[in-house]
């Protein structure tokens, strides 16, 4: 009994020995570390390995769960965090459901808070109910780097990054009745070089704070570690996996997306003469041209005698010769197909203000109008002479937050880089005269060039666009392309194949049929 006794005594005064030490090195660091409890319940083991599955359809960013995979689960409350502070009655009083989701660009996170109080009265982040998120992105357990990070949602939905408020994540809150859910969409640039892939891995914990009666915080858990701003290596592991079932899409994807680019610089080496080019298959159908055959008259050879016309008297039994009648041709503008690459797409972000989406596969519109879409086609192959008769944009709905929605389409009038537009500029150094190009004096026309209820997706959506194409054909107006924004705000959200869909043949198409007067 004595050496047992000894040993427990031993035991207290190291951990006490380590409390001090990580207090000192916290310190330093200007960051409040929390201590642990004196009596956890269950012993927490630091290290866990959780999943986050690849999305092949992103979440919509704002607060629902319907749109979210079943997949690994972290269960935060006071039996499995590994640090707590303050008094916690329930698991209704604090506790929280974690979730994951990644693809190329975004790391997504959904938070299920429980929370009997829900309380943000503070211009303090750090004494109101909130989501804390700590990423070691790099996974290298190195702190305070440009890959590490403590995101800090509050339950009003400001967003905040190491104290600081931020724009750069797309964040959203959606309280009810006993709690709230946190909906985070985090930028992969902002924690890793390049692009995931299946298999890479980086450092997680997630922090729970409580106040249920104003003033300063009155609970606080941690899932792994002292501290979601530092000390990486007490974090777990987030391993980017992907289900067997979406492997080959996810292949099928990026060999498109390679085709592409091969054919983009066929096209660029074609310049050169000499340079002896493979072909490569049509990647679907090809565009429609519809012509109609014309009499070419036959020349007169040089120095043949001409032949002498008599002139026959007026009979009134002779038929007037008829007006020659311009042919009409119908063309089909699609990036990838037959040749064409002069599509380019994006769309832009109310909560991401400062993010560009212009390479992404899909295109969004709605959610309460936070999104819209930026299309522009290049139509200076047409003759500047050319009648347009009709013009048609024509987009492919491939998911949707389930609800239909009413979809307009209006002319942008401000100079746009489709790689540079954001929710507040339309390019660098060239700002929206109002956010999200609002204004309908410099950003875009007033007035939609057509409309379109929506009625579910898997279907084709057509705009028509004669007058603005006839535009941009003679140079009456610049082509700065067209906005495709959502009419109504309500909880809609639509997802459209963009120009760099793996499927060429659902990326938005251009329909032009036109005249060349004689």
């Amino acid at each position: 009994m004595l050496k047992k006794a000894v040993l427990t005594s031993l035991a207290v005064l190291c951990l006490a020995a380590v409390g001090l030490k990580l207090s000192s090195t916290s310190a330093k660091q200007g960051v409040p570390v929390v201590p642990l409890a004196s009596d956890p319940l269950f012993p927490v083991v630091l290290g866990q390995t959780v999943n986050s599955v690849r999305l092949l359809v992103p979440p919509v960013i704002d607060g629902h769960t319907s749109d979210w995979l079943v997949g690994d689960t972290i269960d935060l409350n006071r039996n499995t965090a590994y640090s707590f502070s303050g008094q916690i009655d329930s698991a209704g009083d604090l506790s929280a459901i974690i979730r994951s989701g990644w693809d190329e660009e975004w790391l997504y996170f959904l938070v299920q808070v429980a929370d009997d109080q829900v309380v943000a009265d503070s211009a303090d982040v750090m004494r109101d109910d909130a989501v804390e998120l700590g990423l070691d992105g790099l996974h290298d357990q190195y702190p305070w780097n440009e890959d590490d990070h403590q995101y800090i949602i509050a339950a009003d939905g400001r967003k905040f990054d190491r104290n600081e408020a931020t724009t750069t994540i797309a964040g959203a809150v959606l309280q009810y009745q006993g709690g709230y859910n946190v909906e985070v969409a985090i930028p992969i640039q902002q924690l890793i070089p390049g692009t995931p892939v299946s298999g890479t891995v980086v450092g997680l914990t997630v922090g729970l704070r409580d106040d249920d009666d104003g003033g300063s915080w009155d609970a606080y858990l941690i899932w792994q570690g002292t501290n979601t701003g530092a000390f990486p290596e007490q974090f777990a592991s987030l391993v980017f996996t992907e289900r067997s079932e979406d492997r080959l899409a996810v292949l099928e994807g990026r060999i498109a997306k390679l085709e592409d680019r091969i054919r983009e610089l066929l096209v660029v080496l074609g310049e050169f003469g000499e340079v002896a080019l493979p072909t490569l298959p049509p990647p679907g159908p090809t565009p429609i041209v519809t012509r109609t055959p014309t009499t070419v008259p036959t020349a007169t050879p040089f120095g043949a005698p001409t032949p002498t016309r008599t002139a026959t008297p007026p009979s009134s039994s002779l038929t007037p010769s008829p007006t020659p009648v311009a042919t009409e041709t119908t063309i089909t503008l699609q990036q990838g197909v037959n040749g064409y690459f002069g599509c380019e797409d994006t769309y832009i972000h109310l909560y991401a203000p400062t993010v560009n989406y212009c390479t992404p596969s899909l295109l969004r519109v709605g959610s309460k109008q936070q999104y819209a879409t930026l299309v522009r086609f290049n139509v200076s192959a047409l003759p500047k002479n050319a009648v347009v008769t009709r013009a048609a944009l024509e987009v492919y709905a491939v998911g949707w937050g389930g609800l239909d929605t009413t979809l307009g389409v209006n002319v942008i009038l401000r100079t746009v880089t489709m790689c540079e537009a954001t929710w507040e500029q339309a390019q660098n150094l060239n700002p929206w005269a109002m956010p999200g190009c609002s204004s309908t004096t410099t950003d875009r026309r007033a007035t939609e060039e057509s409309t379109v209820s929506t009625t579910g997706i898997s279907k084709w959506y057509t705009f028509t666009l004669t007058s603005a194409v006839q535009s941009w054909v003679n140079g009456t107006l610049p082509n700065n392309g067209v906005l495709l924004r959502s009419l109504i705000s309500a909880l809609d959200d639509f997802l459209w194949a963009s120009a760099d869909h793996s499927d060429i043949a659902l990326r938005p198409r251009l329909v032009i049929t036109y005249y060349v007067p004689r």
